[in-house]
């Protein structure tokens, strides 16, 4: 095996690199996708996740946002790059997103799109970092990099958690930075009843 007669017939040689033969007879091309020859002596196909090196000598690591088995790696779809082994694609890993088998960590105050092809800004009312965006709390709005969330600034509200809004509405108020009530009557009613007893007062006088 490995070997044919030469063209005398006088002796054996060695089969050509790329070729082989398991008899002893003619050394045969090893060109069947995603085979080839370590030994000359056979034509087996390459393990998952590689494939034949030039030479077909020896099989090789699929490139770079390639995968496969049989000897035969495709490229990876955009939103998925290869396994550890690279025997098949995954979705991009949480935080990330790319095209051509290869994902990239979204920057932060962004995160991957439904199909995690590209990176998109953080949603209203969201920030975050690491390609990873969370709502704000009621009282706080995103930042201007949607990196993150801050407070409303005094005379201010957010009762979603996105743009903070200025309360102004004649009589209302924001306790707590969350919500625009109005004003209790209370204090108003508190006000007749002192000028009511203060009227009396001066009518007795």
């Amino acid at each position: 095996a490995g070997t044919q007669p030469n063209a005398g017939r006088t002796a054996c040689e060695g089969c050509d690199t790329g070729t082989y033969s398991a008899s002893g007879s003619t050394c045969a091309d090893c060109v069947t996708a995603g085979f080839h020859t370590p030994d000359g002596e056979q034509c087996v196909v390459c393990a998952a996740g590689t494939t034949p090196n030039s030479g077909r000598t020896g099989c090789v690591d699929c490139a770079d946002g390639f995968a496969g088995t049989g000897g035969l790696c495709t490229q990876c779809a955009a939103g998925t790059s290869p396994t550890a082994g690279r025997a098949s694609c995954a979705d991009c890993a949480a935080g990330k997103a790319g095209v051509g088998g290869e994902c990239d960590q979204c920057t932060d105050g962004s995160e991957p799109n439904t199909g995690r092809t590209s990176c998109v800004p953080c949603n209203d009312g969201t920030a975050g970092v690491n390609g990873g965006c969370s709502d704000c709390g009621a009282g706080t709005q995103p930042n201007a990099g949607r990196t993150a969330c801050e407070g409303c600034d005094t005379g201010t509200y957010s009762a979603s958690g996105s743009t903070c809004a200025d309360c102004v509405t004649a009589g209302f108020h924001t306790p707590d930075g969350e919500q625009c009530v109005v004003c209790a009557a209370l204090s108003l009613i508190h006000t007749d009843a002192a000028d009511e007893e203060d009227s009396l007062v001066l009518g007795r006088l």
